[in-house]
This record gives C-alpha cells, sequence and structure tokens, in this order.
C-alpha cells in the first residue's frame, strides 16, 4: 500500500512536469529558431522523461495497485481468519466461560458438600454426645427413680405413722376439745364468780364506810343479841324448870302439846318451817336456820327473810341452845 501511494506521488509529478514543459513549450514559441529548437529538444528529452517516468510510475501504480489488491485480499483473508478466530476465541471464551461456570458450580456443590458433610459430621457429634447424654439422664433417671421409690416407701411409712399419730393427735383434740370446754365452761363460771366478787367487792367498798359508821351500833347489837340469848336461855331454863313442874304436878296433854308446839314453831325456822334456828343477822337480830341463809348468800340474795335489811356473811353468827 505504501508503493502504490508512491508510485501514485510518481506518477501526478511526472504529469506536472509534463504539463510545465507544455507550458514552456508554449512560451517559447515566440523566440527564435535556434532556441526554440534547443528548448523544445529539452523539452522533448524532458517529455519523454517525464513520460517515461510517468509509464513506470504508471506501471509501478498499476504493480502497486495489483500488490494492493493482492495485500487487500490478503488482507480480507487476514481479516476474516481473525474474524474465525475471534469467532472461535469467542466460542472458545463462552466455552471457558460455562467451563468456569461449571466449575464454580463444581467448587460449590463441593464447597457445599464439605459444609453438609461437616455439618454432618457436627450432628453426628452432636447426637453421639446426645446418646451419651441420654444415657447419663437415664441412668440419672433410673438413680432418681430407684431413689424415688426408695423415698415413696418411707414417706408411705411415715405417712402411715403420720396417719397414726393423726389419729392420735385426734383423740387427743378431741379430749382437749372436751377439755376446752370443760375450761371454758369452768372460765365462764370463773367469769360469772369474778364478776359476782368485783360486785361483791365493790358492795364491799360500798358497805365498808358504812360499817365503819355502823361498827358501834353492831357492837351494842351484838351486846343486846349475847342478852336477848342469856333472856332466851333464862327463858328457856324457866320452860325446863315448868316443864319439870308440870311433869311433877300433872296437867292435861292438849295443854302439853300446844305449849310445845308454840315452843318449837319458836324455835323452828320461819322460812323452811323445817329445820331449827341456828344462826342469827346481827343487823337486826333475826334468827333462821343456817342452809337458808347459806342458800340466800349462795344466791346474792342477801335480805333479811324477816325484814328486808341487806346483810353480809360477816352479820351471820352462829348460835346454840
Amino acid at each position: 500500500r505504501a508503493d502504490a501511494e508512491a508510485a501514485r506521488a510518481e506518477a501526478a509529478d511526472a504529469a506536472a512536469a509534463l504539463a510545465a514543459a507544455k507550458d514552456k513549450n508554449a512560451a517559447g514559441s515566440g523566440k527564435t529558431g535556434d532556441d526554440a529548437a534547443s528548448l523544445v529538444a529539452e523539452l522533448r528529452e524532458q517529455l519523454a522523461a517525464a513520460q517515461r517516468e510517468a509509464s513506470a510510475a504508471s506501471a509501478r501504480a498499476s504493480a502497486s495497485d495489483a500488490a494492493l489488491e493482492e495485500k487487500n485480499a490478503e488482507s480480507e483473508a487476514f481479516m476474516a481468519e481473525m474474524e474465525a478466530i475471534g469467532a472461535a476465541y469467542e466460542e472458545a471464551a463462552s466455552e471457558n466461560a460455562r467451563l468456569m461456570e461449571r466449575l464454580a458450580e463444581r467448587d460449590e456443590s463441593s464447597t457445599k458438600a464439605l459444609a453438609e458433610k461437616n455439618q454432618a459430621q457436627m450432628a453426628a457429634r452432636r447426637l453421639r454426645d446426645e446418646c451419651a447424654g441420654m444415657q447419663a439422664a437415664v441412668a440419672h433417671e433410673r438413680g432418681a427413680a430407684q431413689a424415688a421409690t426408695t423415698r415413696a416407701q418411707q414417706i408411705e411409712a411415715a405417712a402411715r405413722e403420720q396417719s397414726d399419730e393423726l389419729a392420735r393427735a385426734i383423740e387427743e383434740k378431741e379430749d382437749v376439745s372436751r377439755r376446752m370446754e370443760e375450761q371454758t365452761k369452768t372460765l365462764t363460771q370463773l367469769r360469772d364468780t369474778s364478776e359476782s366478787r368485783r360486785e361483791a367487792l365493790e358492795n364491799a367498798e360500798r358497805r365498808a364506810e358504812t360499817l365503819v359508821s355502823v361498827a358501834k351500833e353492831d357492837a351494842k347489837r351484838v351486846a343486846e343479841a349475847e342478852r336477848a340469848l342469856a333472856k332466851c336461855e333464862e327463858t328457856c331454863a324457866g320452860l325446863r324448870r315448868r316443864c319439870e313442874k308440870l311433869a311433877k304436878h300433872g296437867g292435861s296433854a292438849d295443854e302439853y302439846k300446844e305449849e310445845i308446839d308454840a315452843y318449837k314453831s319458836m324455835l323452828r325456822c320461819s322460812v323452811c318451817n323445817d329445820r331449827p334456828k341456828g344462826v342469827v343477822i346481827t343487823r337486826c337480830f333475826h334468827m333462821f336456820c343456817n342452809d337458808c341463809i347459806a342458800t340466800r348468800l349462795e344466791n346474792r340474795d342477801r335480805k333479811c327473810p324477816g325484814c328486808g335489811l341487806m346483810f353480809s356473811a360477816s352479820d351471820v353468827k352462829s348460835i346454840f341452845f
């Protein structure tokens, strides 16, 4: 291709030289004949030389064109070969890519297989460990079951003992309940007694003030009671003497009976009309039997049955006939 271009350049130069020669020939037509002849000869020589050069350049250009065509053909063949090689290369590249993809897939499959293998090994180890743990747990549970069985037997024995103790405790509870009821009753009675004693204490405190003032009067009354008792004793003695006298001198049985009944009514308690008089209330000097006054003291009915005057246990004195 470079030779063809050089040949074309030489042909252009030759054409330019030929044109220049023609111009010189035209310009030199007005000169003398010798100069013109020599100039024409020179120009013809130059023209011939230029024509030769142009012919050579044309030949070279033709050769260059032929060579260029050959080179173009070679270039086209080379380009076709290059295209075929490119296509083959692309095919090889695509095949290589497919092979790489397959290789990557195989590598991925291999990696996945290795990972799965490792996971399977780890799972197998875990299963072995779990199996060992389960065996240990089973052994432990068996021991625990045996211990639980032993414990259950002990608990059953203890339960039986507890049942016996519970039965005894229930019996004791019933006894305690009965005792508590009795104690509750006793406590109630004691509470009532305490209340009565509290009331008695209050009454005693109230009476204490009056007892101080009436102590002298009581002393006088006691002295009068003693005198009355002495008088009664004298009367009884006189009655005994009279009875003896009547027994000596005689008399009717009815008279004796009436007099004896009168004496008996005087000696009997006016409350029950059964038992003989045995105590005297020093606050009013009325006489009654010991049982009736004791009953009134227990029932807290501390009023004289004869006159209704209040009295206390310290006001009650025994008398003897």
